[in-house]
């Protein structure tokens, strides 16, 4: 912020954790600039597309361990079903152990979320 705009708040008037910091505004800004200018989010939306298509074909490979896939652009969960001998987190250890990183999100769904690139 520059100008009549960061002057606004005199200091010592205004506080939060995340408030008042100039450089983190600064690049939040040239971030959605960034991704407004770059197409960003269609890309997301086609990467999204690609990887609920490829979860959904690993679930019709294995229809008595994972359930539906569900989520938004690329941040997708997968159900591991009640009666599949085995909760998210142990599936996500095993899925570790052969270097792919996922997370649990409780204890029936296996969180993906890929890098954007």
């Amino acid at each position: 912020a520059r100008g009549e705009a960061a002057n606004v708040l005199s200091p010592g008037t205004h506080a939060s954790t995340y408030g008042g910091n100039p450089l983190a505004c600064a690049a939040g800004v040239a971030v959605a600039t960034y991704i407004a200018e770059n197409d960003v989010l269609d890309n997301v939306r086609e990467r999204g597309e690609q990887l609920s298509e490829g979860l959904a074909s690993i679930g019709e490979k294995y229809p008595s361990i994972l359930g539906g896939v569900r989520g938004w652009g690329l941040l997708k969960g997968v159900e591991v079903k009640e009666d599949a001998g085995c909760t998210a987190g142990e599936l996500v250890g095993d899925a570790m152990k052969e270097g792919l990183l996922l997370v649990p999100a409780g204890p029936n769904v296996v969180r993906f979320v890929p890098p954007l690139v």
